[in-house]
């Protein structure tokens, strides 16, 4: 194989591991002084980071009038259960400040000790005027199984969630960190290098350990 490209297949795969690895520790958690987590930022959903509130109020007051496609940045069922799964991998997570995965109650609009649901509407019917939404449900420990998602959960047209307990909207909006592509960490650097010496090292030894071509007939 040409040794070109295998130093370009090498740094193709530890870059896209350095990639993995900073999307990864991207998301910034919002918290208020009482300890209460009112949002994040840097949270990836389909490759793209956005910034998300949690916020108690009406749809129609948080998604200026939740009545057409434009109010909402996800605008189907896959892509608003996928950020409702992103909230669950990246945000309601045991390594983030205050355990937010065993405390639902400490994520803002909540207060119910055995669960929360966080929700992202991405639609409004037009004959009943309901709002379907994705639907993140972040349980306490012990509660239930397992967090999960919901891709079409129901809700009346203008739902506020204030009354309930365990009920919060998810409001996103495009990321404010930046989406420029994150510098390697100094140890991925150094693997990179200590990689690609290695490669050149072998070749340049091969090279010399092959016979060379008689000069005579």
């Amino acid at each position: 194989m040409n040794i070109f490209k295998v130093i370009a297949q090498a740094a193709s795969v530890l870059a896209a591991f350095s990639l993995s690895m900073a999307a990864t520790a991207a998301v910034i958690w919002q918290v208020d002084g009482a300890g209460t987590l009112t949002g994040a930022n840097g949270v990836i959903v389909g490759g793209i980071s956005y910034d998300v509130s949690f916020v108690d109020g009406s749809c129609g007051g948080l998604f200026n009038g939740c009545d057409s496609p434009e109010d909402f940045i996800f605008s189907t069922k896959a892509r608003a259960a996928e950020a409702s799964q992103s909230l669950l991998d990246q945000v309601f997570i045991g390594d983030g400040p205050g355990g937010y995965d065993d405390h639902p109650e400490l994520t803002r609009g909540c207060g119910d000790l055995r669960q929360c649901y966080v929700w992202t509407p991405f639609a409004r019917q037009a004959v009943d005027g309901y709002v379907l939404l994705g639907e993140a449900r972040n349980c306490a420990a012990g509660y239930c199984d397992d967090d999960w998602t919901s891709y079409s959960y129901t809700a009346p047209g203008d739902t506020n969630t204030g009354p309930f307990g365990q009920v919060t909207y998810a409001v996103w909006t495009a990321s404010t960190v930046p989406e420029t592509s994150p510098v390697p960490e100094p140890s991925v650097l150094a693997l990179l290098a200590a990689g690609l010496f290695c490669i050149g090292v072998a070749h340049r030894r091969r090279g010399r350990s092959a016979p060379r071509p008689s000069l005579t007939q």
